[in-house]
């Protein structure tokens, strides 16, 4: 595969993770992967979209939620890592990391992302992964109680290391997606009920957090706007005479 790949981005009109994607992927029919899928917010969107998806959360908090508490139609939930994907060789025609790379210990995130090339389709698989870029003000709140700066840049570089030796394409592309909390006790509660993480009630409590959280003030509560990167990594044929 070519390392030194040249990466083009694009801006996006989309407002959220399934729009961004529905503007560069059709989804109708195809088998995905919603890897570290959460509460299965995107699984749930990738299936209306006419995907079927595997949705697998490493979390063993959250699993037990999905498993217990979502009868979805279209979508099979699992308890699994990111670099033990329980997919055959080549049976998954897509890979979706969204917001969930950086979340992947970093001694395993190369070996997640050849997980994801195992599980592709030679044909047709893709590996898209979003991240959120360190800028915005939902990034400036969040990191002073739940900082994420260096797991983002590791993974950012395992991309630039790894995805790259592993699919000969990649295209980039660029959308904001506003975040919307009535008030600050809203925010506290939910920051609190993330399982995948320690809340650092101390951290929260700080005066610090309150004053940065009045910078989203809107006309009808409080809005944050986080810019999110995507890369949708694949292994085109190659024009004829070309290496």
């Amino acid at each position: 595969m070519n390392t030194n790949q040249k990466i083009n981005s694009t801006e996006l009109s989309a407002g959220n993770d399934i729009a961004a994607i529905r503007q560069v992927v059709t989804l109708q029919d195809l088998r995905v992967a919603d890897v570290g899928c959460g509460a299965g917010k995107l699984a749930m969107a990738l299936a209306e979209a006419g995907a079927e998806v595997i949705a697998i959360e490493p979390d063993a908090a959250q699993a037990a939620k999905n498993r217990d508490n979502l009868r979805l139609p279209g979508i099979t939930f699992a308890e699994a890592r990111a670099e033990a994907i329980p997919c055959r060789d080549a049976e998954i025609d897509g890979v979706f990391y969204c917001r969930s790379l950086h979340h992947v210990p970093p001694a395993a995130m190369d070996a997640a992302l050849e997980e994801a090339a195992r599980v592709l389709s030679p044909a047709r698989g893709f590996l898209c992964v979003i991240e959120p870029d360190m800028s915005g003000k939902w990034w400036a709140l969040q990191r002073l109680h739940a900082d994420e700066s260096e797991v983002r840049r590791l993974a950012l570089e395992a991309l630039d290391r790894t995805a790259v030796k592993l699919f000969n394409h990649c295209a980039e592309y660029w959308y904001t997606v506003n975040i919307s909390y009535a008030d600050f006790e809203t925010y506290l509660a939910r920051q609190k009920a993330v399982t995948f993480r320690d809340p650092n009630g101390a951290l929260l409590a700080r005066a610090e957090v309150e004053q940065r959280f009045e910078d989203g003030r809107a006309d009808d509560g409080y809005v944050f706007g986080q810019p999110m990167r995507m890369r949708v990594y694949e292994n085109r044929a190659r024009e004829a005479g070309n290496e």
